[in-house]
């Protein structure tokens, strides 16, 4: 059993751009007795449809994520989303998405096409859509959006207006400063803080963050909390509207 209940909500496998399978994954979040993870693959399903076919086995609490590659005032920002529904439209665009993107890129590798341009979704549309799902949108590694304070908080709040449900404070880029600071923005616009090590290979931290901390389960049960709130908003309304 594990004594002190500890998850990472932000790992990569094979299915995007990760160097270990899912099956390697779930066995290295055994050896580092956590609780629950979340397989958050760059823009596919694939990794994490895996994961919670193979999880039970271990007694491995899996969460549904996605780490969407979004476009943002003429930037491209990474959202993360959890607690959505596999079959819903959510899921369905960004599959749908996918395909179209990879066979741009076959088209283009088979000389089809002059050049491959990728097509990304606008963080707006995909705030909106996950809401709507009851779904968790999270602004992934907000260090990398920007450096400038200012700059990063007018984009929190932007954001916020338009469905964002937290920010991930505690990741392994983040200094101590920087997690204070973003906890801060957390709380002054009523958000979640998450967090996740963004493992991709050997070497990187796993199941921790800087300075070898823990991530504890308590930010999972606020993630949850805060979807039920949402698809309760969801009934509520269907109800109101007779669906």
């Amino acid at each position: 059993m594990h004594s002190k209940k500890c998850i990472d909500l932000h790992i990569h496998s094979r299915a995007s751009d990760g160097n270990l399978s899912v099956s390697e994954l779930i066995e290295k979040a055994n050896m580092h007795n956590l609780c629950a993870i979340a397989i958050t693959d760059h823009d596919t399903f694939k990794g994490v449809k895996k994961c919670l076919q193979k999880s039970e086995a271990y007694g491995l609490e899996v969460i549904a994520g996605i780490e969407v590659s979004a476009v943002y005032r003429n930037a491209i920002i990474h959202i993360l989303v959890y607690e959505f529904d596999l079959d819903g439209v959510f899921a369905q665009k960004i599959e749908a998405l996918e395909k179209r993107n990879l066979r741009n890129y076959i088209d283009y590798k088979k000389g089809n096409k002059f050049v491959y341009i990728r097509e990304y979704i606008d963080a707006h549309s995909l705030l909106k859509l996950v809401r709507l799902e009851g779904g968790t949108a999270i602004l992934a590694h907000p260090k990398r959006v920007s450096k400038n304070l200012k700059k990063l908080e007018e984009t929190v709040g932007d954001l916020t207006k338009k469905g964002l449900c937290g920010i991930e404070s505690f990741h392994a880029e983040n200094r101590l400063f920087d997690q204070f600071f973003l906890r801060f923005l957390a709380w002054k616009y009523n958000l979640l803080s998450t967090g996740g090590s963004d493992f991709h290979k050997e070497g990187d931290k796993f199941g921790k963050i800087r300075w070898n901390r823990k991530i504890s389960y308590q930010y999972l049960l606020k993630l949850k909390d805060k979807s039920r709130e949402y698809k309760n908003e969801i009934d509520q309304r269907d109800k109101i509207w007779g669906k």
